[in-house]
C-alpha cells in the first residue's frame, strides 16, 4: 500500500485546472477514442455535448466530412456561454420577426 506522502505526491501531479483560469479551450482535432468514457448528454446535428467529469464539458463538431473539432469548457464557461447564446437567439428571433412582420427594428 502506497504511502501517505506519495499518494498526496500523485494528487499534486495532475491537479485540476483553476476555475478562474480554465474557461474554454479550443481542439483543431478529436478522435472519437479521446471521448471513451464522456458522457454524451446532448446532440443535435452534427454537434454533440459530452461530459468530461470535473466539470469540464466538451462541444464536439461531429462532422462526417471533416476531422471532428471541439472547444472544452468548464463549468463556469457553460454559464457565461450559455448567457451569450441566450442574447444571440434573441437577436436572431428579432430579425425573422422583422422579416416576417416586414418591420424593422421589433422591440425586445
Amino acid at each position: 500500500m502506497p504511502s501517505r506522502s506519495s499518494r498526496s505526491s500523485t494528487r499534486r501531479a495532475t491537479p485540476p485546472p483553476a476555475k478562474a483560469s480554465f474557461i474554454m479551450e479550443l481542439h483543431a482535432t478529436v478522435s472519437r477514442e479521446e471521448l471513451e468514457g464522456s458522457e454524451c448528454i446532448a446532440e443535435s446535428g452534427d454537434f454533440a455535448l459530452y461530459s468530461r467529469g470535473r466539470d469540464s464539458y466538451l462541444l464536439v463538431q461531429r462532422h462526417s466530412g471533416t476531422p471532428w473539432s471541439a472547444i472544452s469548457v468548464s463549468g463556469d464557461g457553460v454559464f457565461r456561454i450559455g448567457g451569450l447564446f441566450s442574447d444571440a437567439m434573441r437577436h436572431l428571433y428579432r430579425d425573422i420577426a422583422s422579416t416576417v412582420n416586414g418591420k424593422k427594428g421589433v422591440p425586445a
